[in-house]
């Protein structure tokens, strides 16, 4: 005796796991995309709304500790951020400028430092910090 289904449905095949994990779920309330359907758009590549930075017109000095070396920029290079500090040429990177003075470093300006080395064991400046600018 033959037997045949008469209401059978087709099968749909097995989806794979990388299949099933992008498969978009709704919200029911408002039919918004959630989880695993937006994972992997990854994080967001925009800017944070942050304050903006404060203009400064004139640099912020303060007092300067009697065991620091105080000595001119003979370079300074501010695109690449790094420079030279007296006749002996000692290397300061824009990171080592304290007390936020960065922007008015340049060449001919007074700094004092406390010489240190760098983890490759050359000389160099660090705690950098504005005694004077020169105009």
């Amino acid at each position: 005796m033959n037997r045949t289904h008469t209401n059978t449905k087709p099968v749909a095949p097995l989806k794979s796991f990388a299949q099933r994990q992008f498969e978009p779920v709704m919200w029911p309330e408002n039919n918004e995309l959630t989880g695993a359907a937006i994972k992997f758009i990854g994080p967001s590549l925009g800017k944070s709304p942050r304050k903006p930075a404060i203009e400064r017109r004139e640099p912020d000095y303060q007092p300067v500790s009697s065991s620091k070396h105080t000595d001119k920029v003979r370079y300074y290079n501010a695109e690449k951020g790094f420079g030279k500090i007296g006749e002996a040429g000692l290397f300061f990177h824009v990171s080592a400028v304290v007390d936020g003075n960065a922007s008015f470093i340049r060449e001919g300006v007074t700094v004092a430092y406390e010489e240190s080395v760098d983890r490759r064991g050359r000389p160099c400046a660090v705690d950098v910090q504005l005694v004077e600018v020169s105009r």
